[in-house]
């Protein structure tokens, strides 16, 4: 993920606060599974810097099956 502007800034850390708590809403986890990555190499960006996280679409809420890194 590419964080450009305030918009994605807020994007990013709305799903990182969801990948850490696993307290995903139901209308995001329909379309989305968000997993910590502990042990992966940290998101590091002018942003800030934080533990990385997966976001993977669901099978059930999306056709394609990309995994996307926070990196």
């Amino acid at each position: 993920m590419q964080l450009g502007s305030v918009d994605d800034f807020l994007a990013f850390d709305t799903a990182r606060r969801y990948a850490v708590t696993g307290e995903v809403p139901p209308k995001v986890a329909v379309a989305f599974e968000l997993e910590a990555l502990p042990q992966g190499e940290p998101h590091d960006s002018e942003w800030l810097r934080c533990m990385n996280f997966l976001v993977r679409r669901s099978s059930a809420g999306a056709s394609s099956k990309e995994d996307l890194h926070a990196r």
